[in-house]
């Protein structure tokens, strides 16, 4: 009985392939790769073949697309056969289809997954992945206008607050690639013709190329100015985000080069509370302090060991600890989200009357501003 494993290659280069991808390769009777989905700028056929001890045969789209049943299927019936792809196996449909196809011929599939851009993206600029909407394709488009739908798709998750990641479409085997000044000027075009106010030269984006790359370039501006940016060869990404945490908001300063106008209206309720967080961070700070000092054990339940408590005393002292540093350092919001987290660990402790302490009044009247600042 034969099987086709699907293994993803990752990002950038042959050296993104994990080890139980490359395991996998290497005890395979047959090994097939499309290269066509997604563009590594690195790879290497030599190098890859040279990686895995075996031969590696590359298949065009119409190989995998129209005459799969031939020249994968069929192979897969009495062997093993790794198909290796970029990214991860099934970001793309067609190989979805294939593996259903597979399925469904009585042949066996696996899938040893791989990092890619939709997995990648959010970790590189610093945004909360399960903050992201629907992510959306600007098509190369040849012939007549472009289809509207990446901009409506983009509208609706603004509208809910979430961020967008558009993919730029790459025609690999024509070695042409949708940059991220060519993306932009599309979307304006759309919001021309719509007059949605949906997105403007002030439109705040983040542009990646060649993620996982040494090379990598992220820059977060306007629209206006991600038009004139230089971002290098391809592949491009944009990302264009919805309401932001605070410390996405430093995330996309400290590794993308946000300035802070740009960031004002993604912030909300956050950008009011930024303004003065060194002072609330040490006046938070004091608190706590005065909290810690009083603290005293109660009579611990039955189920509730004394260590457990003394633990999380040592956590909320750390985190206090966490938060002078990174007042000291210039990380005023970080040092504000740290000290939070004590206090919230002290009050927890102080709910549950397993410990009690004479809290200054503006520990126990602030707690609702803080909550309502952080989430």
């Amino acid at each position: 009985m034969g099987q086709l494993k699907f293994v993803g290659l990752g990002l950038h280069s042959e050296l993104g392939i994990s080890l139980r991808g490359l395991d996998e390769a290497k005890g395979a009777d047959l090994v097939l790769a499309e290269l066509y989905t997604s563009l590594m700028p690195e790879l290497s056929l030599e190098r890859l073949e040279r990686l895995l001890g075996k031969p590696v045969k590359v298949l065009s789209r119409s190989d995998v697309e129209e005459k799969a049943e031939q020249i994968i299927l069929n192979e897969a019936k009495t062997k093993t056969v790794a198909f290796l792809v970029p990214g991860d196996p099934m970001a793309a449909t067609t190989h979805l289809d294939l593996r259903l196809r597979a399925e469904k011929a009585g042949i066996k599939t696996g899938i040893v997954h791989g990092a890619s851009v939709t997995s990648a993206v959010s970790s590189v600029i610093g945004l909360q992945n399960y903050k992201f909407g629907r992510t959306v394709t600007i098509p190369i488009v040849e012939v007549g206008t472009m289809p509207e739908s990446p901009y409506d798709f983009i509208k609706e998750n603004l509208y809910r607050g979430l961020h967008t990641l558009v993919l730029l479409d790459i025609k690999a085997e024509e070695k042409t690639y949708m940059t991220i000044p060519q993306a932009v000027k599309k979307l304006l075009v759309i919001e021309e013709e719509r007059k949605e106010n949906v997105i403007t030269n002030q439109t705040l984006a983040v542009g990646v190329a060649r993620i996982g790359a040494e090379d990598m370039k992220i820059k977060a501006g306007s629209f206006e100015r991600l038009q004139s940016y230089d971002f290098g060869g391809p592949p491009h990404s944009l990302v264009i985000p919805g309401k932001l945490h605070f410390m996405e908001a430093e995330a996309l300063q400290v590794l993308a080069g946000a300035e802070r106008r740009d960031l004002e209206e993604h912030l909300g309720e956050v950008s009011c509370m930024t303004e003065d967080a060194k002072e609330r961070s040490r006046r938070y700070m004091a608190a706590v302090e005065t909290a810690l000092s009083e603290l005293k054990p109660l009579t611990m339940p039955a189920i509730i060991a004394r260590r457990d408590v003394e633990r999380i005393v040592e956590v909320a002292k750390r985190y206090l600890s966490d938060s002078k540093y990174y007042v000291e350092t210039g990380k005023d919001v970080t040092s504000l989200a740290s000290i939070s987290y004590a206090e919230g660990l002290l009050d927890a402790l102080r709910f549950l009357k397993l410990v009690e302490f004479s809290s200054p009044q503006e520990l126990k009247a602030k707690s609702s501003t803080v909550s309502t600042a952080y989430y």
